[in-house]
């Protein structure tokens, strides 16, 4: 019902590369809408486009597998964070494979705290923590009848996609921020002429 699968990085990491493919691992799983971008690790073209697993596609929900945070997961969809990056293997990529369990019900389900501590005590006495294909399959789910799950798909499908879409904003925003304020400060840009009102308490 739901297929695996995780990624992998080169021989001898990827801290020397500063740009390429994104490669996301712990660091850059927080949530749906929530993504780290400066740290960020990144894998050349060429090992990119070898992967047989562990490229993203757009709907994957990730979960983080072993170590410290174990359990915690996030929803790539609308080309968010990116449109094609991957993961490393330290994640794995979850993708239902039924109509009555969607990647919207999936994520949704993996947010639920008896779930949560359920994979965070798989292993919970080894030295690295960590869950496994069979410990995911092993997870208790309820599985909603065809009609139920695609009424519950329906309604919170808005309230998700509007969370992505705000995120992709934001992080728009950012971008614009960077390019302009070095320029602001230095003096690049001027904006004497567009009549900004600083407020007092501000400009002290």
């Amino acid at each position: 019902m739901i297929a695996l699968e995780s990624g992998k990085r080169p021989k001898g990491g990827t801290k020397d590369l500063e740009s390429g493919v994104p490669s996301v691992g712990a660091k850059n799983i927080f949530g749906i809408g929530r993504h780290k971008y400066q740290s960020e690790k990144y894998v050349s073209r060429e090992f990119f486009e070898a992967m047989r697993n562990g490229i993203v596609k757009d709907g994957d929900v990730a979960l983080y597998k072993d170590g410290a945070y174990i359990g915690r997961s996030s929803y790539f969809r609308d080309s968010f964070p990116h449109a094609q990056f991957c993961v490393n293997e330290h994640v794995f990529l979850l993708r239902t494979t039924g109509k009555r369990l969607t990647q919207n019900i999936l994520y949704l389900w993996l947010q639920e705290p008896a779930i949560i501590s359920a994979i965070r005590a798989t292993n919970a006495n080894a030295a690295q923590p960590g869950i496994n294909q069979a410990g995911v399959n092993g997870l208790p789910l309820v599985v909603p009848p065809l009609d139920i799950a695609e009424r519950f798909d329906k309604v919170v499908e808005s309230s998700l996609a509007l969370i992505v879409s705000l995120a992709k904003r934001n992080e728009a925003l950012r971008r614009t921020r960077d390019l302009l304020l070095p320029k602001l400060i230095s003096g690049e840009v001027d904006v004497s002429e567009l009549g900004i009102i600083i407020p007092e308490e501000v400009a002290a």
